[in-house]
C-alpha cells in the first residue's frame, strides 16, 4: 500500500500539535508512511515515539531527537538500526 496524502497531512498535524502541548510523546503508528515527515526532527523534547506498523524503514531523522528515551518499531521495515547509535538516552526499543 502506497503512502497517502491524507496520512501524510494525518503526521503532520500531530506533530504540530505535539510541538504546541509539548507531552513529550507521538503517536505516529498505523499511519502509511514511507518515511518520516521532515518536521519531526524539530521535536527535541520528544521522549517516546510510535511508529508501529507504518513502512518506515530509513531511521536517519531520527538521530536528532537526543531526549528520545522510548522507540517503538513493531511491524516496519527498519533493518539498520546504526543511526540511533547516538541517541543515548534511548533506553527502550521495541522491535517486534
Amino acid at each position: 500500500m502506497a503512502e497517502t496524502f491524507d496520512d501524510i497531512e494525518e503526521a503532520e498535524r500531530r506533530i504540530r500539535e505535539e510541538k504546541e502541548r509539548r507531552t513529550g510523546r507521538l503517536d505516529l503508528s498505523f499511519l502509511i508512511l514511507t518515511r518520516q515527515p521532515a518536521s519531526l526532527s524539530g521535536l527535541s523534547t520528544l521522549t517516546t515515539l510510535n511508529l508501529r506498523k507504518t513502512k518506515v524503514s530509513d531511521l536517519r531523522p531520527l538521530s536528532g531527537l537526543s531526549a528520545l528515551t522510548t522507540l517503538n518499531l513493531w511491524s516496519t521495515l527498519v533493518s539498520d538500526l546504526r543511526p540511533l547509535s547516538g541517541l543515548s538516552a534511548l533506553t527502550t526499543l521495541n522491535l517486534w
